[in-house]
């Protein structure tokens, strides 16, 4: 089993009744709320836990795109994972990843991860995301009606100048250039690992198996919605003959470690209740947009209903450990239940997210070392029988130069 670093680089100084007063974190807060010198102690903070993480032996250090969002002050991956490509020297880069559907030309895409993939020693694993409705449609201006035909054509444009040897013409319906032919090549050949982040469409899932792609999962809504997602997807990769390999799936997991499932609770009710019920939060202006054709999994049989918040108040820290959407408390406890995930649900890749909202870079520090030392070893030999294709076979290579 591989085990990820990821941060959502999370503003640290919005007050809570402005994002209650403005529409929340997503694409409305007014930027007179933004403190640059916050941000960059934001971004130190962040990139010295990313350093950490390499060090501790996580395989991959992932980062995304995300605009207009107090949440996530990401807006352009590819800058962090050049930053980490060059102060980092083992673990894989992932960026998961560009939203396709927002650039224009795509090639831009496809030199950007080519550069990151040589400066890393081909440590490279590339991501494309068809991108939020807040962050494609919202902020981006993107139509919904044309979001996947965006992403498709741009995936088709970045795959065949990765792949070609000369200049060529690309002529699609929302890109046309006369001269393809993008300087540097990836360092891998024929092509970086490529991962394809999805929260529920049939069809995306489809696309990664088509494609040999790593599918990769959001779990924040539950692990009992994670389990009845992946009892459908793995059916779908058994109806159709896929490759079952535990390695095409990544699950994003929010994983909190303390020395007991009480000290568990004191250190981080504050910043999971502030992350589930503030940054993750999507106000019904946002909600509805149809981006999506697939609807939500039915859960298993003997599954709980969820519980209400407009019935009994907002969710405590209890309640979102009890719904799965935070894998808590001391070692013991914490490898038991994502064990039990993990061969349930045939996770190869775990995406650990460890820094949540305003959890502090001292007790971020303390879940990551809790975590590297007393649980990932428990884990590390799961899914051992099995090749892992969708992670740089030049990850524990020689150092970038």
């Amino acid at each position: 089993m591989k085990f990820h670093w990821f941060v959502e680089f999370t503003y640290p100084g919005l007050a809570q009744e402005a994002g209650a007063r403005d529409g929340g974190m997503w694409v409305t807060p007014p930027r007179r709320h933004c403190d640059p010198a916050r941000v960059a102690a934001l971004y130190d903070d962040t990139l010295r836990g990313y350093r950490l993480a390499s060090e501790l032996g996580f395989d991959g250090l992932v980062v995304n795109e995300h605009h207009q969002y107090a949440g996530s002050v990401s807006p352009s991956p590819n800058l962090f994972a050049a930053i980490l490509a060059r102060e980092t020297r083992r673990a894989a880069i992932v960026v998961l990843g560009n939203s396709l559907p927002l650039y224009n030309p795509p090639t831009r895409v496809a030199e950007e991860l080519a550069v990151i993939d040589v400066l890393s020693n081909g440590r490279l694993v590339a991501g494309f995301v068809f991108g939020t409705p807040m962050d494609a449609c919202f902020a981006g201006g993107v139509a919904p009606g044309e979001l996947r035909e965006r992403w498709a054509e741009a995936h088709r444009l970045i795959r065949a100048a990765w792949a070609a040897d000369a200049p060529f013409a690309f002529a699609g319906a929302y890109t046309r250039l006369a001269h393809v032919n993008p300087w540097p090549r990836p360092l891998q050949q024929p092509r970086p690992p490529v991962w394809l982040p999805g929260t529920g469409s049939h069809d995306t899932w489809a696309i990664a198996a088509r494609e040999d792609y790593c599918y990769c999962y959001l779990s924040f809504g539950g692990t009992q919605k994670t389990v009845a997602f992946l009892d459908g997807y793995w059916s779908a990769v058994h109806a159709n003959g896929w490759d079952d390999n535990p390695y095409r799936f990544a699950l994003a997991q929010v994983i909190c470690v303390s020395e007991t499932d009480a000290s568990a609770e004191a250190d981080y009710a504050e910043a999971i209740e502030h992350f589930f019920g503030t940054v993750t939060a999507v106000t019904p202006m946002f909600a509805h947009v149809p981006v999506s054709d697939v609807p939500a999994p039915k859960p298993p049989a003997d599954a709980k209903p969820d519980a209400k918040p407009e019935a009994r108040g907002p969710l405590r820290y209890a309640d979102y450990v009890a719904r799965g959407q935070v894998i808590a408390g001391s070692p013991a406890t914490v490898t038991a239940a994502l064990r039990d995930l993990a061969m349930r649900c045939r996770i190869g890749h775990l995406i650990g997210i460890l820094q949540v909202g305003t959890l502090s870079a001292e007790l971020t520090e303390k879940n990551a070392r809790l975590f590297a030392t007393q649980v990932m070893p428990q884990l590390r030999g799961l899914h051992d029988a099995y090749e892992d294709r969708w992670t740089p076979r030049a990850r524990a290579g020689a150092p970038t130069p």
